[in-house]
């Protein structure tokens, strides 16, 4: 069957095309201008002082972590309910990945004395994700790293302008910790297709990343092409990790739209609450949190029911899901358990469309038949 309610549905318009055809008209298609260009009105909506395009998300927490000297013997405590880029990512300086556990079924977002119990002598950084763009617990994560001398490096993939609490300060969700690393990724609330951004307000950090996702080159190709420079040399190690002015011309725009975008989102989320308030088997983690300083990127539902049948019969009514996630722990890579830090919180989740393109009337269509699925198909209890 057809899908009639995607996930989430990427929105390209005029202004997109127009940009792209700009950068094709310039015949200047690697990082550039526009890429620049987006950089700073990425750092500026967040209030960072740097920002770094990069080839995704992924690449962006390599380069925290390799800026900051993680490597071999090290250790950084990350969330198990997460996707697993969040950990290979730290796999790649030869650190190891310390999986911690979610608050609690109705709280995703990394659990701060969990975190603690798993602080040991080899600990570098906590790395932590604000789950569905919704903020972790800033103050308490604060605070233990710096009881503990860590660093504090944030995944910022589903959380573009949103927003958590310092006291009475409100900040945006990156410029927490020494780094905050973003998603461009084409299911996100801004889409590039792929690619991400780091930002930091520390500027010995920032000038690490510069150089590390570009082989490391001391002088970019860009300013060789506008600048009388001859030559380069390489200071360090590095990566191909490099963004490009096709998709900063896609960013720019989206970026304009942002503030628009979220609050659409926020829009839906606040209709799916109140049309499944009070479902017996349906859970709504969250459902207690503000809205307000949220990037509202996912919509997920616990089910007391048999999950992948109920995913199942909403696909054979035309309405696409997901889940975020399967614990990274439950992957062979990681140990293949099916009792890792995040079982209980990841068992009976649904991923439900949430986006702009959706109506209050596609919103009541997938929750009333959610329940038909709930009811239909109930979890198989141990004799």
């Amino acid at each position: 069957m057809d899908i009639r309610i995607p996930l989430t549905d990427l929105r390209m318009g005029e202004p997109e095309i127009e940009a792209v055809a700009e950068v094709l008209r310039s015949r200047w298609l690697t990082s550039g201008a526009r890429t620049r260009q987006f950089e700073a009105r990425f750092a500026e909506l967040l209030g960072a002082e740097h920002a770094y395009a990069v080839s995704s998300c992924t690449a962006a927490l390599h380069l925290a972590f390799a800026a900051l000297d993680i490597g071999p013997g090290d250790e950084v405590i990350c969330p198990d309910l997460t996707f697993v880029a969040t950990a290979n990512a730290v796999r790649y300086t030869g650190a190891e990945p310390v999986l911690a556990a979610s608050v609690s079924r109705n709280d995703l977002t990394l659990s701060p004395d969990h975190v603690e119990s798993l602080i040991g002598p080899r600990t570098r950084a906590i790395c932590l994700m604000h789950y569905g763009g919704y903020a972790c617990d800033m103050e308490a994560f604060e605070t233990l790293a710096e009881r503990h001398s860590l660093r504090l490096i944030e995944d910022c993939a589903h959380s573009p302008l949103g927003f958590g609490q310092r006291g009475a300060e409100r900040r945006a969700l990156g410029t927490f910790g020494v780094a905050g690393c973003f998603s461009f990724f084409g299911t996100k609330n801004v889409s590039t297709g792929e690619g991400g951004m780091v930002v930091t307000s520390d500027p010995d950090v920032g000038e690490r990343i510069d150089r590390l996702r570009t082989h490391g080159i001391t002088v970019p190709t860009f300013d060789r092409h506008r600048k009388p420079v001859i030559g380069y040399d390489i200071a360090g190690l590095g990566f191909n990790y490099r963004f490009d002015d096709l998709r900063a011309a896609i960013g720019l725009c989206q970026l304009e739209r942002l503030h628009e975008i979220n609050s659409d989102r926020r829009e839906r989320l606040e209709e799916y609450r109140s049309v499944l308030a009070g479902a017996d088997d349906i859970s709504m983690p969250f459902a207690g949190r503000d809205l307000a300083d949220s990037a509202a990127h996912l919509m997920v539902v616990h089910v007391d029911a048999d999950s992948c049948a109920v995913r199942a019969q909403l696909r054979e009514r035309g309405i696409q899901t997901s889940k975020h996630y399967d614990p990274i722990s439950s992957f062979e890579l990681y140990g293949g358990s099916d009792t890792g830090p995040a079982a209980t919180v990841a068992d009976g989740l649904i991923t439900l469309p949430l986006g702009p393109h959706m109506s209050a009337a596609d919103v009541n269509d997938v929750c009333v038949e959610l329940r038909r699925a709930v009811r239909a198909n109930p979890r198989q209890r141990a004799a």
